[in-house]
């Protein structure tokens, strides 16, 4: 991985982490009678940044990047916590009546895959300074 893409790698990882917290505080507000804005309203956060990450896959997509791993990635994770987001709003607004353990099974495969692909980019990157070492 170029230095440049680990440094857009880099920006999107601090974007997705300042969106989630901006959410968490908009949620206990709203769970606390804060405020009294809609969960949609509440969650645009998450929603700015599902299609942030969207619009990025399809725009390296596009222009043919050679780190089409990570940002399909990315794509993938963002249709998964879009997911998560959906399920979370329609059980706030009381139209499903599920677990939170059902609720946060997109998060949890979402952040296990997260993981799993973190670690296999580290193994590539590690794999490949050695070999260019050699």
């Amino acid at each position: 991985m170029s230095k440049r893409a680990y440094r857009e790698d880099k920006d999107i990882r601090n974007s997705i982490i300042f969106n989630v917290i901006i959410a968490v505080v908009f949620i206990i507000l709203r769970l606390a009678n804060v405020t009294s804005w809609s969960w949609w309203a509440v969650t645009a956060p998450l929603w700015g940044m599902i299609s942030y990450m969207i619009l990025a896959g399809m725009v390296h997509a596009f222009l043919g990047r050679k780190e089409r791993k990570v940002v399909s990635a990315y794509v993938g994770l963002s249709g998964i916590i879009n997911l998560f987001v959906i399920f979370l709003v329609l059980r706030l607004l009381s139209v499903i009546n599920w677990s939170w353990w059902v609720i946060a099974i997109p998060l949890l495969v979402g952040g296990g895959l997260m993981i799993i692909t973190g670690l296999g980019f580290a193994a590539h990157r590690a794999f490949n300074k050695k070999e260019n070492s050699n």
